[in-house]
């Protein structure tokens, strides 16, 4: 099929080893990086990292029930299907398993604490269509056959997967509807039920996209999106309760454009959503709460910086978006990335115990060229975070333990010196785990973080 070759073509051109390596580098001084060429202070691994994967691999995804169980995904770069490992707590990772005919994308995966794991991921239908597939995996370890959720003959694709603590699995997707514009759809599924048909959550006269999902173990939910209104960007939140009911959506940002929004749900369902927005002065990143009455509050600005990030070239989706998690103290922790001194800086900053947020503390070294930073909960208290940043003229995945005031006092490199790394996915409880893509031959990777 026309698009199919299409997408093949692409992804080959974007395909690693050592010669992409050599090319997102020049690519990154070419754009005005500003590289740094010492070594940073991050500790050696202590150990290898575990290979998931065959080469050509990208973007991968990660969940977890909270202690040892950890599922990872990912797609190919030459068109091949997506494909998962299992972590489990008394064990090794699991051989890698095709969940799906080639040419699938966007995967995304969820477990409950009870080891319930669904897994999602778009897929073209035909030459015009693609079509959102699902498969679950049961108490045995197996993985069902895939089955179409979404619609027939439609455009739905970017699926964000999630579950409730008795299993209840929700699934969003956005989906293409006439000129520009673009919808984003709900479907539930009960344990042992079937899909529902699907919600239209967004304004269907305007395009919505990059949505992100997250779901409370008593149900209740979050979803935020871009929405492109009158050809500014905005962000827009609409939130489930635990009855099931969907709110009607509501505009979170201001008058200023704002861009990729993250949110993060507590277990009784507060919850925050964080974003960058451009001001007058350069960007701001901002941050609002979901109260048990219902009601957001007021966005704050949590950290500010002179520009909007810059995407790094290489294998993969670029991910330049802020990203957050709540505690298990209740306090929220963000990451994100914008450009200070002329070169992106991976920051962080936390909530205090009365709840209002810290000072904004950098991650990463000074003009060492950083993206991707993600933030996860452990479950013995406090945060981790990860990101990749240039080391030499190397792009290499870090992660670190934040202190209570959020700032990173050792981060460590998940690879060793020689090895490219980076496209960091975390996943925190009891076995705190980051998952990555070693550049050099493309392959999906998986380390303890210490």
């Amino acid at each position: 099929m026309a698009e199919r070759h299409g997408e093949r073509h692409v992804n080959r051109a974007r395909g690693a080893g050592l010669a992409a390596a050599v090319v997102a580098v020049a690519a990154l001084l070419l754009s005005g990086y500003r590289t740094s060429s010492r070594s940073s202070s991050c500790a050696a691994p202590s150990s290898s990292p575990a290979t998931l994967s065959g080469n050509d691999r990208r973007d991968p995804v990660v969940a977890s029930d909270g202690g040892g169980g950890i599922v990872a995904m990912w797609e190919s770069l030459t068109g091949g299907p997506v494909e998962a490992a299992v972590h489990t707590p008394t064990g090794p990772w699991s051989t890698a398993a095709p969940l799906s005919a080639p040419f699938a994308r966007f995967p995304s995966v969820a477990v409950n604490p009870t080891g319930a794991a669904v897994a999602a991921w778009q897929i073209p239908e035909s030459v015009q269509t693609t079509a959102v597939q699902v498969a679950t995996r049961d108490a045995t370890g197996a993985w069902s056959p895939p089955f179409d959720v979404s619609p027939a003959r439609r455009h739905a694709r970017e699926p964000q997967i999630a579950l409730t603590g008795n299993g209840t699995a929700l699934l969003v997707w956005r989906r293409d509807t006439t000129g520009d514009d673009t919808v984003l759809e709900v479907t539930e599924r009960p344990p042992d039920g079937q899909w529902t048909t699907p919600q239209t959550l967004s304004d269907p006269s305007v395009r919505s996209k990059r949505p992100r999902l997250a779901v409370a173990p008593n149900g209740a939910a979050a979803l935020v999106w871009e929405q492109t209104v009158d050809g500014r960007l905005t962000v827009v939140v609409a939130t489930r309760a635990a009855n099931g009911r969907w709110s009607a959506p509501l505009t979170l940002s201001g008058t200023t454009e704002a861009h990729e929004p993250d949110v993060a749900i507590g277990p009784t369902g507060t919850a925050t959503a964080v974003w960058i927005d451009e001001t007058e002065n350069g960007v701001a990143v901002m941050a609002a709460s979901h109260s048990g009455d219902g009601t957001w509050s007021p966005p704050v600005a949590i950290g500010r910086g002179s520009a909007l990030p810059h995407e790094t070239p290489r294998p993969g989706r670029a991910d330049t978006g802020a990203d957050v998690a709540v505690l298990r103290d209740g306090r929220i922790a963000a990451t994100w990335t914008m450009v200070d001194s002329g070169t992106n800086r991976a920051q962080t900053a936390m909530t205090q115990p009365d709840g209002a947020w810290g000072a904004a503390t950098a991650l990463s070294k000074p003009g060492a060229a950083a993206s991707g930073v993600q933030v996860t909960a452990l479950a013995g208290g406090g945060a981790a975070a990860g990101w990749e940043e240039l080391d030499g003229g190397l792009i290499r995945a870090r992660v670190a333990r934040l202190a209570p005031d959020g700032s990173a006092p050792l981060c460590t490199a998940v690879t060793t010196a020689v090895a490219e790394s980076g496209a960091v996915r975390l996943v925190g409880g009891s076995a705190p785990t980051a998952v990555f893509v070693d550049f050099n031959r493309s392959r999906v990777q998986a380390a303890q973080i210490p």
